[in-house]
């Protein structure tokens, strides 16, 4: 049960920094207009769905 915590506080901290790098990336975009960090910050976006789905699971199981 501890090793199931554990991890989803993982995941929940994982999905909240790639958030906020993700934005980051975008907002620096907004400045700078570098396709190249337009299209990192855009991959970094698309995991989080990934991610918000794993966390949607892994709350099933508990």
């Amino acid at each position: 049960m501890n090793a199931k915590r554990i991890e989803q506080q993982s995941l929940n901290r994982g999905v909240i920094i790639n958030i906020l790098m993700g934005s980051a990336g975008m907002l620096v975009y907004a400045f700078t207009h570098l396709e190249a960090l337009f299209l990192d910050a855009s991959f970094v976006l698309i995991e989080c769905q990934g991610q918000f789905k794993n966390v949607g699971f892994r709350q099933k199981e508990m």
